[in-house]
């Protein structure tokens, strides 16, 4: 009567299956960091537009100077070295915080992106809305110079630079991961009607482009 033997895996065998979970697993923490940084990159988009669109709507609800500011490195010791924005409420001439310094998702940070549309001279050079130049990752105020980190919300709805007898405050924020383009988004305020966009950084045939 013959006996079977099993047979054990050779080494090459061995190795082969190795490599197979090795580059399964590769793949899978890729995947996974992608998936990462798309959660956080949204939810800062999210967070940018509604903080400005509420400070906005409590100006015109509560007939007051609503002040949204914007800070690239926190202003206070928990905060430090992330994006906030705080919104305070200026009316007869007292001032209250509305709410704690909003913070941006861990990774994301108010930045500015090797390589992103800085002019106007041609379609696929053009930054959001057209304002700015692209130089300040807070970038208000881009029809007197630029970099201004706060806009006023007047009981009418727009937008100046300052509490009262400002100009008209246009701009665009822009934030993502450092260093990761892919993860760019940006948000453009039109400072005469309050209206504010999300745009994405995509890259196209003629480079990079906001859309």
């Amino acid at each position: 009567m013959r006996t079977q033997h099993s047979r054990g895996f050779s080494l090459l065998e061995l190795l082969i299956v190795l490599g197979i979970i090795f580059v399964i697993t590769s793949s899978s923490i890729i995947i996974f960091q992608a998936v990462q940084n798309a959660t956080a990159v949204n939810s800062a988009n999210s967070m940018v537009l509604r903080e400005i669109q509420v400070a906005r709507q409590l100006a015109v609800d509560q007939r007051c100077v609503a002040h949204l500011s914007f800070n690239a490195n926190g202003t206070l010791p928990e905060t430090a070295g992330q994006g906030t924005m705080l919104i305070q409420l200026t009316k007869a001439g007292v001032t209250t915080s509305y709410e704690a310094p909003q913070i941006l998702p861990i990774g994301v940070q108010f930045t500015t992106f090797a390589g992103m549309p800085v002019t106007t001279s041609t379609p696929s050079g053009i930054p959001p809305d057209s304002f700015g130049t692209g130089a300040n990752a807070i970038d208000f105020g881009t029809d007197f110079g630029g970099g201004k980190t706060d806009i006023y919300f007047q009981p009418n709805g727009t937008a100046l630079d300052a509490a009262s007898g400002g100009q008209i405050n246009n701009g665009v924020v822009y934030f993502g991961r450092p260093g990761v383009p892919s993860t760019a988004r940006a948000v453009s305020l039109m400072g005469a009607t309050g209206r504010v966009k999300g745009w994405r950084l995509v890259s196209t045939a003629g480079g990079l482009q906001w859309k």
